[in-house]
């Protein structure tokens, strides 16, 4: 890198501090809301934790719309002012008296999160960086990991001094200082509009190696993209898992201290696993990262059915940091990938779409498994889903890899 060649740097800490913000505040941390606020108003904990779904529906609706503002707007402008709202929407939660607020508050957030994260974050880090991607996407992501392990303790401890409404303020101000003040700073689309260049560029050694171009097209791309479309839809499923691992640790008779550790470990693994899918991809291929996100996750279900026994459970815990990491990382390389950069955007925007609706009903599928049948129930059916998510990618490499129609 010559000129400029420290801005790919600055990148790379606003997609970090981004998807810290989003994951690791508003996701990670909002479970620690459900008793207190349900106590104090007097809500059911079901109609209360409906807001994830608002969340959900908002964030897949307004896909379409935030891909065309961050493809062709001032970025800048965009993402500071999402960056503000969603912000400003959490901190506006320490007022909130019913149900419905929460709510809109939360579609006006997953709308934001549509902006901020799904197609921004892989759209900058394949931009500005020539080689690695999917190390650096990894990395990026893995702020989810860091900040919510962070968060969830500082929050706790504030929240017991405190009270839950003090604690939404606090972390709304949080919010606005991770994201707003590094999108209004480093917002820049490409590194050809301040006249930089990409990580990588000006070393060939390191450049990544392009699929793009050594083929004029493979034939079947429909039915690819479908395999694919069900890989992501079934793998997403999962994500929701490591959501239950408290109570299913204090099911499993474990002191509720112990049950925290589980989740740390769940934590930290979610931070690993995005760094070991992106490196992998890296090295050796899309395929290779699939195929071991899978068997990973579906180690890890085994291990949670067996974990009356604190070993199993604290391996089963780490390991179910997977999924997250699959739907993060794993996903908008594996279009890539396979389709190339020309077709990425047009190609992830309904994957990103299912993804991401997968990833929040998931937690809604697990409390009906739990609730109809039992926890063991809820992860068998983890497994068989995880099963399923390997046959269709393997069945779409498969057919990939027999089609191709080189120059």
């Amino acid at each position: 890198m010559k000129k400029k060649g420290y801005y790919p740097y600055l990148i790379l800490i606003l997609c970090f501090l981004i998807q810290g913000g989003i994951l690791g505040i508003i996701s990670n941390c909002r479970g620690l809301f459900y008793t207190p606020v349900c106590q104090e108003l007097g809500i059911e904990l079901g109609v209360f934790t409906a807001y994830a779904t608002f969340y959900g529906v908002a964030l897949c609706a307004a896909i379409p719309l935030a891909t065309k503002m961050v493809r062709r707007g001032n970025l800048r402008m965009i993402l500071t002012g999402a960056g503000l709202t969603i912000a400003a929407m959490e901190y506006a939660m320490a007022w909130f008296t019913a149900p419905w607020q929460w709510y809109i508050a939360a579609a006006v957030q997953g709308a934001c999160h549509a902006i901020l994260f799904v197609q921004t974050i892989p759209m900058l880090i394949d931009n500005w960086f020539a080689a690695r991607k999917g190390f650096f996407l990894g990395l990026a992501c893995s702020a989810s990991g860091v900040v919510g392990a962070v968060m969830n303790q500082i929050t706790q401890r504030y929240m017991a001094v405190h009270g839950w409404r003090d604690s939404y303020r606090m972390l709304g101000l949080a919010l606005f200082l991770l994201i707003v003040p590094a999108c209004a700073a480093f917002s820049v689309r490409k590194p050809e509009d301040i006249g930089a260049k990409p990580y990588g560029a000006d070393r060939p050694q390191l450049a990544a190696k392009k699929t793009e171009g050594t083929f004029r097209e493979f034939a079947s791309k429909k039915e690819v993209f479908a395999l694919l479309i069900g890989y992501a839809g079934l793998m997403c499923l999962t994500v929701g898992y490591n959501q239950i691992i408290f109570s299913l640790g204090l099911t499993f008779d474990h002191a509720p201290e112990q049950a925290s550790t589980f989740v740390s470990l769940a934590m930290i693994g979610t931070i690993v696993w995005k760094l070991t899918v992106g490196w992998m991809n890296d090295r050796f291929g899309t395929a290779s990262a699939c195929y071991f996100s899978g068997g990973i996750t579906m180690i890890g279900l085994v291990l949670l059915i067996m974990g009356r026994a604190a070993v199993p459970m604290m391996a089963g815990s780490f390991l179910m940091g997977m999924p997250m990491a699959a739907s993060i990382v794993v996903m908008p390389n594996l279009v890539r990938g396979v389709f190339g950069n020309r077709e990425f955007e047009r190609r992830y925007k309904p994957l990103s779409i299912v993804a991401n609706l997968a990833s929040n009903f998931s937690f809604t599928l697990i409390g009906w498994l739990v609730t109809l049948g039992s926890y063991q129930t809820a992860l068998a059916a983890g497994i068989l889903v995880t099963g399923g998510a390997l046959v269709l990618v393997v069945a779409a490499f498969g057919i990939r890899k027999r089609s191709f129609l080189y120059e």
